[in-house]
């Protein structure tokens, strides 16, 4: 949300699966976000039906396929959480901005041949 609310567009709807990552209990802080925020709409989808398939499925992908993995093989590397989190943000950086080829592959069966989720929200500021 930071990045949108940085380049100041209206986040209007967020399509999630009804899984417990993002509603596990009544306090849970996703929950907890959209009450703080109303004029945000809230649509459910299942996990590999017809409205996954697009960023967050590409991203889950790659997520399953590159991040983790690579994670994984250096775990013992990371002492503590800031470590890990400063990791997995370079990793997921730099598959939003198409800097690894793997990432860059990754982009051209999208809606939006050859571009980046970076590009495509540039490409929206610059339309407004």
């Amino acid at each position: 949300m930071p990045f949108y609310l940085q380049k100041e567009l209206e986040i209007k709807c967020i399509e999630t699966s009804n899984d417990p990552e993002f509603f596990s209990y009544a306090t849970h802080p996703f929950s907890s976000f959209l009450r703080t925020h109303p004029s945000i709409e809230h649509l459910l989808t299942s996990v590999g039906g017809p409205k996954t398939n697009g960023f967050c499925q590409r991203f889950h992908q790659y997520l399953s396929r590159y991040i983790v993995p690579e994670i994984k093989q250096h775990k013992a590397d990371f002492t503590d959480l800031e470590q890990l989190d400063a990791e997995i943000q370079l990793q997921v950086n730099a598959y939003n901005h198409k800097l690894l080829p793997q990432s860059a592959g990754h982009f051209e069966a999208y809606p939006f041949f050859g571009k980046s989720p970076v590009e495509i929200v540039q490409s929206a500021i610059q339309l407004n």
